[in-house]
C-alpha cells in the first residue's frame, strides 16, 4: 500500500518567501528525479517570523525537513535521495536539510486509471479521478515520485508507519485510492 506524503503548514508557521542559493539550476530541476551531485551547495532561508515546524514551508516548492525526518527518509531509501544543509538566518536547535528525491518511476496504470492530460498525448496529469498504480514497477522503494505527478512525493505504508511513530506535527498521508487532483482549480 502507498501514500502520497502531504505537509500541512500551521497558521503561524514559517514561511521562507525567499531564499539565497549557491546553484541556481536546482530551481529547474528540483521534481526530475535527477542527481545533483554538488559538493558545496548553500541554501539559506531568511530569518522571517513565524514558528518553525519540522518541514518548512517555501515558495520555491523545495522538500526542506527537520533532521529527524531526513534520517527517517534515508533510513529506508537512501540510494534514491540526496541531503543537503539549509542555513536559516534566525536562532533554532534545528537542522534543516532539502532532499532531492531521485529516480522518479514510470508506475501510473493508465489503462485502469481515470485521469485528464495538459496535452493530448503527453502524459502530464492536470486532472486525476482515479489513480492506479503498476506495483511491480515501484519494486522496493519507500519513497518517490511518480512520473507525471512529480510535484507529489509518495511513500510507502512502512515509511508512513515510521513517520506516524515521529509524532510530526502537519504531516497528512493520503491512500493512493482516495488521491484526486484538479490542477483547473488552482488560480495564479
Amino acid at each position: 500500500m502507498y501514500y502520497f506524503l502531504e505537509f500541512k503548514i500551521a497558521k503561524d508557521g514559517y514561511l521562507a518567501e525567499s531564499m539565497d542559493i549557491s546553484h541556481k539550476e536546482i530551481l529547474d530541476n528540483k521534481t526530475k528525479g535527477e542527481a545533483f551531485n554538488i559538493k558545496e551547495l548553500c541554501i539559506e532561508l531568511p530569518a522571517s517570523r513565524g514558528r518553525l515546524m519540522d518541514f518548512v514551508d517555501n515558495l520555491e516548492s523545495l522538500l526542506i525537513v527537520e533532521e529527524s525526518l531526513k534520517n527517517q527518509f534515508e533510513l529506508l531509501d537512501s540510494d534514491n535521495l540526496e541531503a543537503y544543509k539549509v542555513n536559516i538566518k534566525r536562532k533554532t536547535d534545528k537542522t534543516f536539510y532539502y532532499i532531492n528525491i531521485l529516480n522518479d518511476i514510470d508506475c501510473i496504470d493508465f489503462e485502469k486509471s481515470v485521469y485528464k492530460e495538459l496535452i493530448p498525448g503527453i502524459k502530464v496529469l492536470t486532472k486525476v479521478e482515479k489513480l492506479v498504480l503498476k506495483i511491480q514497477n515501484i519494486k522496493n522503494r519507500h519513497m518517490f515520485r511518480i512520473k507525471g505527478l512529480s510535484y507529489h512525493i509518495v511513500i510507502s505504508k512502512e515509511m508512513k508507519l515510521n513517520l506516524q511513530n515521529l509524532n510530526i506535527e502537519g504531516l497528512e498521508f493520503i491512500a493512493i485510492e482516495n488521491f484526486t487532483l484538479d490542477s483547473s482549480k488552482f488560480t495564479i
